[in-house]
């Protein structure tokens, strides 16, 4: 993927930076203009859960979960985000957040070790 600016998939005014990709990962760097904002959604990856930690740079706190985080403290937010709903609030000034998501395989529900016969 080229190292380019390009616009957030909602249309809602922000911006992405992908800095590094891989088979399950991204790192990127998210910029909200004044006025930009996220609707909220869940980020779906089918057969995966997908983890997404964000850390405000700069600008407001205005990112808000719609459910439970593993971590929400002071800049840092670690949180499912295929199951838990989340968004944005809009930005009254400019904000910028370095994000990390993986998405890893769906546990196996039923299986028990050793595999039985």
């Amino acid at each position: 993927m080229a190292n380019k600016w390009k616009s957030g998939r909602q249309g809602t005014g922000y911006w992405l930076y992908y800095m590094a990709t891989g088979k399950n990962w991204d790192l990127l760097f998210i910029k909200y203009p004044v006025g930009s904002y996220i609707v909220p959604h869940n980020d779906f990856i089918p057969g995966k859960r997908h983890y997404r930690l964000n850390i405000l740079l700069w600008g407001e706190q205005t990112f808000r979960a719609h459910g439970p985080t593993i971590i929400n403290w002071g800049p840092f937010v670690l949180f499912r985000s295929d199951t838990t709903k989340h968004e944005v609030k809009t930005s009254n000034r400019l904000r910028l957040v370095l994000s990390f998501g993986i998405a890893l395989e769906e546990k196996k529900k039923g299986l028990t070790f050793p595999p039985g016969p």
